[in-house]
């Protein structure tokens, strides 16, 4: 299909031409140049300013070029030096601005040899990534120019070459909120207001359908047409791909900047189009109705369309088009939440329709009908209880149906109605649904740490991701499977670690080594999660308390992996049955090593990844509280933690997870050896920062109501030792404090008359007029002291 342009590569309308250079006066570049500029991008190396004083200027004027080989090499050096910082590109923005406004280089026409197709596609996304850079990195100069700037960007959108196009939908497609800083909003957010007109008609235009691009996604994997899975992924159907999901992507974030202004351009075509002839045009105005809605919801501007189009998007789900029913199934996820005027809930005919589509002809449509099922799952709002047994059956049914990618997302899917609803589900249920997924388990191999899994693969880390949602909310209906994960998980855990002692580890191969750690060790904390001391058995068997005692031990793992190691080494700790190889408390002197630099500057350390992060911190806290409750704890290694526990709970624009798990793993401490530790739980300064934390709202009421526990055991021993002027803040705790836990309400009550009774009336008197009249009041009629 050939494409509309909103201009004819002329000058945007009502400015003036800019001047072209002429011929003569380009630059013609010798050799030595362009061999400096290749090594240069090869090497990606940051200019010295002196160097980018007499380079980037040459590089500026090469944008002028008739060669497209010179061009390519002169913007990929300009972006590079923006891209990475290097201030003394600041001194030459204003010009390399300037140029930006120009006719031949925005629009060029120049001859390209070889390889020209994608010489310009790289010309045209360099240009897009400077101007890019510039908003960022330079915004005070790049709004001045950004008028003109715009409106090529505008005209690339509708240019009938693709290089541009894609380079104009791309732009738009990173915008997801100005780029600018507050004072130059508006310098951006003028002129882009003033092209609406003609950027959104542009934008739609490239959500239709080329006609390659439809034949290929209407032909590949169908299940009936002979050999229709070799049929190959050629270049430009990928380009039109990208065109198509980038303009989508920028009419979304275009409709969250501008909603009232995009309003009045958008509805008539939306209507003009749904209620045309052409299919094409049908399918792109459900996409973009899509993308309006994910941006803005449902406006004032545009309810009343709702109740007419949503109808007729449900009635696609069985039109005779493929590529009408698949944009269908991607569309109905963004609706379901909304509560449409005059439209009865749609979630079930939805759910019967997308299920029906997972066995589809066509491989696009079962892709789309699988990754809709999985959002609704994840984020409808809705009661699915009803619908277990279509879901049940579909997903079943679906096993072979789902390959490459897709199949990735048929087992998260699976993990979204275990999470949903797990309760409900029958142990035959369970089974039939888990076979798919433990039969991939089966199937998994870690193939070293620089091998990059394909898109068509099904990953180790979404697989992993899958089975902790499923292993968290089954419980024990997951029993059975927990001796396959384990055996598995451990041997994996140790390949991976012996893979990154090889000391040949670059980025990439880090980021394996993490990701794979990461997922295996958060699988194990989720079926500890939902199994409790049940798994304990399994961790015993295959050496995980080993595991985990190396990777933390090893410093040049990354923070991340840690993280999750402690959290494994918490939920151990907490459900342990028996003895543990090595034992708990040798892992007390890594958690003093995890926890004393937190909240302190490090010196000497500056790999953010293998610092003590906060998140480190916390799940070293957290796992402290389990290893101190253990029957045979080291009491002296633990006591040496004290001040630092103290010293993490007392800060007071902390990290708050590290601040309540350091109060818990003192407390806790301190509730299990009071005669040792009856004298640092009522210092002054601890017990009233202390009763000023439990008067705070924590994240969860289990910590709170364990910390309350933990101070009553102790404080009850020693009430008429305690000053009375300590206890302003703690019955301020007390009468604040609500909760369904029975021994905390008996503890409570019990040491609150054991304090009234010791103050006597002249002291409570006292204490209550320092808490005020209303609290005073809580207090007493809480506790009936009367």
């Amino acid at each position: 299909m050939s494409r509309r342009s909103s201009g004819n590569g002329k000058t945007p309308k009502g400015q003036p031409r800019k001047p072209r250079r002429d011929e003569t006066e380009q630059d013609v570049p010798d050799a030595e140049l362009l061999l400096a500029l290749s090594q240069l991008n090869l090497s990606m190396e940051v200019l010295e300013p002196e160097v980018c004083k007499t380079l980037v200027p040459k590089c500026i004027n090469l944008l002028d070029a008739k060669d497209m080989k010179v061009r390519v090499e002169a913007v990929t050096a300009l972006f590079h030096q923006l891209r990475f910082g290097n201030k003394a590109m600041k001194a030459h923005c204003e010009d390399l601005c300037k140029a930006l406004q120009r006719d031949g280089v925005m629009i060029p026409k120049v001859e390209s040899s070889g390889d020209g197709e994608n010489l310009a596609m790289k010309y045209q996304r360099g240009l897009s990534g400077i101007i890019t850079s510039l908003q960022y990195s330079y915004p005070d100069i790049f709004a001045k120019h950004f008028r003109l700037i715009s409106e090529f960007l505008v005209q690339w959108t509708g240019s009938k070459k693709v290089e541009q196009t894609v380079a104009g939908c791309e732009y738009w497609a990173k915008i997801t909120s100005p780029p600018v800083p507050v004072p130059f909003v508006q310098q951006w957010m003028q002129p882009v207001v003033t092209t609406l007109p003609v950027l959104v008609p542009n934008l739609m235009r490239c959500m239709v359908y080329r006609d390659r691009h439809s034949e290929f996604l209407e032909q590949y994997g169908s299940t009936t047409a002979e050999n229709s899975h070799l049929l190959p992924l050629t270049p430009d159907v990928e380009t039109f791909s990208n065109i198509r999901n980038y303009a989508a992507l920028g009419f979304e974030n275009i409709s969250r900047i501008f909603q009232a202004e995009v309003v009045p351009v958008f509805r008539p075509l939306l209507e003009k189009w749904l209620t045309g002839d052409d299919w094409r045009e049908l399918e792109a105005a459900v996409l973009a109705f899509s993308a309006f809605t994910e941006a803005a919801g449902m406006p004032t501007s545009m309810r009343d369309v709702y109740p007419t189009v949503v109808p007729k998007i449900l009635e696609f789900l069985a039109h005779p088009k493929p590529l009408i029913r698949s944009i269908a199934c991607f569309a109905m996820p963004h609706f379901v939440n909304l509560s449409i005027k005059g439209l009865k809930d749609p979630t079930p005919k939805v759910l019967r329709s997308v299920t029906a589509l997972l066995k589809d002809d066509c491989l696009e449509v079962r892709s789309i009908a699988i990754r809709s099922l999985a959002t609704i799952l994840a984020y409808c709002t809705c009661d699915i209880g009803a619908h277990i047994r279509t879901l049940v059956e579909a997903l079943v049914s679906a096993d072979e149906a789902m390959t490459g990618e897709s199949r990735s997302v048929y087992f998260e899917c699976t993990g979204h109605l275990f999470g949903r609803i797990a309760s409900e589900l029958s142990a035959d249920d369970v089974k039939q649904l888990l076979a798919p997924v433990m039969r991939q388990w089966k199937d998994l191999e870690w193939k070293g740490k620089n091998y990059v899994e394909s898109a068509d693969e099904v990953s180790i880390v979404r697989l992993c991701q899958t089975l902790c949602v499923i292993a968290n909310f089954s419980k024990s209906l997951f029993v059975p499977y927990t001796p396959e994960i384990f055996t598995k998980a451990s041997v994996h855990l140790e390949k991976i670690l012996e893979s990154s002692k090889d000391g040949s580890n670059d980025e990439k191969s880090v980021d394996i080594i993490t990701g794979h750690l990461v997922a295996y060790l958060d699988l194990l904390s989720a079926i500890f999660d939902g199994q409790g001391a049940d798994a304990f058995e399994c961790m015993s068997l295959h050496g995980v308390v080993k595991i985990l005692h190396e990777i933390l031990s090893d410093s040049s793992l990354h923070n991340k992996v840690h993280q999750s190691a402690l959290a494994l080494l918490g939920h151990l700790a907490q459900h342990a049955t028996g003895p543990m190889e090595p034992a708990l408390e040798t892992f007390v002197d890594i958690i003093a090593s995890k926890i004393s630099n937190h909240g302190n500057k490090l010196s000497g350390l500056q790999n953010p990844g293998k610092n003590s992060t906060d998140e480190v911190a916390n799940n070293a806290l957290w796992a402290l509280v389990f290893i101190a409750k253990e029957k045979n704890a080291n009491r002296e290694k633990l006591f040496e933690l004290v001040n630092d526990l103290i010293r993490i709970f007392k800060q007071t624009s902390g990290h708050p997870g590290c601040i309540v798990n350091a109060a818990w793993a003192l407390t806790t401490m301190c509730a299990l050896w009071p005669k040792q530790t009856v004298g640092v739980i009522v210092k002054e300064d601890v017990f009233l920062h202390l009763s000023c934390l439990l008067q705070t709202q924590f994240p969860r009421e289990l910590e709170k109501v364990e910390i309350f526990k933990n101070i009553c055991s102790v404080v009850a021993l020693v009430v008429p030792k305690i000053p009375p002027e300590f206890w302003t803040h703690f019955l301020t705790a007390a009468a604040l404090m609500t909760t369904s836990d029975e021994d905390l309400e008996r503890s409570l009550n019990s040491l609150v008359h054991e304090i009234r009774a010791t103050l006597g009336n002249a002291g409570w008197s006292k204490l209550s007029q320092e808490m005020g009249p209303q609290l005073s009041y809580t207090l007493r009629k809480k506790y009936k002291l009367y």
